[in-house]
């Protein structure tokens, strides 16, 4: 049990065994965009409209991968011949950072994170899970939950030498940087914080490229170490013995991710609750809209049938407030089933 900044207490870890994964869905609910609404604002950029090559690479991964594989395509093209590509890397970086500023900005000033009080807080409820798993890159959480108590960390991250002193605790939204290989651990008794994709404020060493990947094309060409750590982090979690898995606003499109939840429900009997628009259908309907091919596809529909104990359509301004009170009462029966 931890006391948050605001005298609230939250409790993770022990005999929960429980995780939560949240996509781009999650931040949906306060504004934030999907992967699709990202791609199609990169397409209005300066940057993006001057470079043939830069929009050919976005519309290739439009359906799956997104901007983060294409971001990694050009870091790898950039390493094989840096006169040809680096430019187009440095455009297409600065793109998505002004993407997430502006969409970072919006979520610094909101007011209405929690949507609930008591059972209805999404802090609260977010404080009840041994580790949080996030595929997003925005700073909602650093703004509205990291920087709000002192239970949770970063784990293989630290803060850049640029950044300054703090007067209010951990600067969780200034920029971070990975430590080194031998301090990528786990702080017990601290919920574990693993952005899977990078985020919008971490670069790879200081002055060095931004720390964004994701997909399958950024895994085949090598993910910087930290994420690869955060990757093997997920599998560990969800593969225990017992073990619960929340999956908030994931549209079911990072063939890894896939791999290992159904992995997991299969040889460890991982059970799953899905919030999404989807509900049950959420994996069958990725699969076919995004062309994952029978094998993969099948794959997570057989760890639907066999894992998923529950399911919310409902949006999260619908659970958490009173207007639903059935529906958080589903939800929460998922976290207090033995």
């Amino acid at each position: 049990m931890k006391c948050g900044k605001n005298g609230v207490l939250f409790s993770f870890g022990g005999d929960m065994a429980c995780s939560i994964l949240l996509g781009a869905g999650f931040s949906r609910n306060w504004g934030g965009w999907l992967g699709a609404e990202a791609f199609e604002y990169l397409l209005g950029c300066p940057e993006v409209k001057s470079s043939p090559t830069i929009k050919e690479l976005l519309w290739g991964f439009s359906e799956v991968g997104g901007f983060e594989c294409a971001l990694a395509e050009l870091h790898s093209r950039a390493r094989l011949d840096h006169g040809r590509y680096n430019a187009d890397l440095q455009s297409l970086e600065g793109a998505v950072q002004n993407m997430f500023k502006a969409m970072n900005h919006c979520m610094s000033r909101l007011t209405n994170f929690d949507l609930g009080l008591g059972n209805g807080s999404v802090r609260k409820f977010l404080g009840r899970f041994d580790a949080i798993f996030t595929l997003n890159q925005d700073l909602l959480l650093e703004y509205q939950y990291l920087q709000r108590w002192d239970g949770v960390e970063l784990p293989g991250m630290r803060l850049s030498s640029s950044a300054g002193p703090h007067p209010c605790g951990t600067p969780w939204t200034e920029q971070w940087i990975p430590a080194k290989e031998s301090e990528f651990r786990v702080t017990v008794h601290r919920q574990p914080c693993f952005k899977l994709h990078g985020s919008s404020n971490w670069v790879e060493g200081v002055g060095g490229s931004l720390l964004i990947a994701g997909g399958e094309n950024a895994r085949k060409l090598g993910l910087p170490p930290v994420l690869d750590w955060y990757h093997r982090q997920f599998a560990h979690y969800v593969s225990r013995a017992n073990h619960s898995l929340m999956i908030i606003g994931y549209g079911f499109r990072d063939i890894y991710i896939n791999e290992v939840i159904a992995q997991a429900v299969a040889e460890n009997g991982l059970r799953l609750f899905v919030i999404s628009p989807e509900g049950s259908s959420a994996a069958s309907r990725a699969s076919l809209s995004a062309g994952l091919g029978q094998e993969g596809g099948s794959a997570i529909d057989e760890a639907f049938r066999r894992g998923l104990v529950g399911a919310s359509r409902r949006r999260l301004n619908e659970i958490f407030t009173e207007r639903e009170p059935m529906e958080l009462k589903k939800v929460l029966r998922f976290l207090e089933a033995d």
